[in-house]
């Protein structure tokens, strides 16, 4: 599996938890899984919501996932593949 370049997956953890805003006038709970593509160089492609839990969450999940750094790439006996990934974003308002 690909990993996060800023700090393994605790490290995507961190980024995510620090650049979600929560959507405004919205009070509830929930989780949106979303689903990319980490490419042959390592950037993040074909972004989609594979679970969703509302238009504002959902968009909101998507930015925040289209802005994660680089990964790992996977090499299977000398050649790059493209890895599919998903992740669920929680929502949880303070």
């Amino acid at each position: 599996m690909p990993d996060y370049k800023d700090g393994g997956f605790e490290g995507m953890r961190k980024f995510i938890d620090t650049h979600l805003r929560y959507p405004v006038g919205h009070r509830e709970r929930g989780r949106v899984y979303v689903s990319f593509i980490v490419t042959k160089t390592g950037k993040v492609s074909n972004v989609r919501i594979q679970k969703g839990f509302g238009p504002a969450f959902d968009n909101e999940a998507m930015r925040v996932i289209k802005m994660l750094g680089e990964f790992t790439t996977v090499t299977q006996n000398g050649e790059v593949y493209d890895v599919p990934f998903t992740v669920p974003v929680f929502f949880n308002p303070k």
